[in-house]
């Protein structure tokens, strides 16, 4: 492929991504031209091949479009993966909130540290006690 073949195949790519239904293009010579960001007559000399990495659909979902095999597999894993993740990390929220907590309320009852402003003694935070800082040297 060449570098003009290269630049419409992923400026398409990235088009297909976007679209509704996910992964299809029209099938329509100005319109790729123009997603491609290329003029029509260079369009016209390069879209065989550029296209040979597309097929036409034949299900209703995409009649009459083009689209790409591997990106529709991509975009099904994502979605599947998505649908999933969305329910684990609830799960996990919720359990890394709970540990935190438990955290944050053991460091914060056991070291204190002095406030500048005014020189009230408040909890320390995690991350003073995980860098020793020491606001008596300040």
């Amino acid at each position: 492929m060449s570098g003009d073949c290269i630049k419409a195949y992923m400026y398409l790519l990235c088009e297909a991504w976007l679209n509704e239904p996910r992964a299809t293009l029209p099938n329509d010579d100005e319109e790729l031209a123009s997603m491609a960001r290329l003029e029509l007559n260079v369009w016209m000399s390069i879209k065989h091949t550029v296209l040979g990495c597309f097929k036409t659909g034949e299900c209703d979902e995409h009649r009459g479009l083009l689209y790409s095999e591997r990106l529709l597999e991509i975009s099904r894993n994502y979605e599947s993966k998505k649908r999933l993740g969305n329910k684990n990390a609830k799960a996990t929220r919720n359990k890394r909130g709970t540990n935190a907590k438990k955290r944050f309320a053991s460091s914060s009852a056991t070291s204190t540290v002095t406030d500048l402003n005014n020189g009230a003694s408040r909890p320390a935070t995690p991350i003073l006690d995980k860098f020793k800082i020491n606001t008596d040297d300040l």
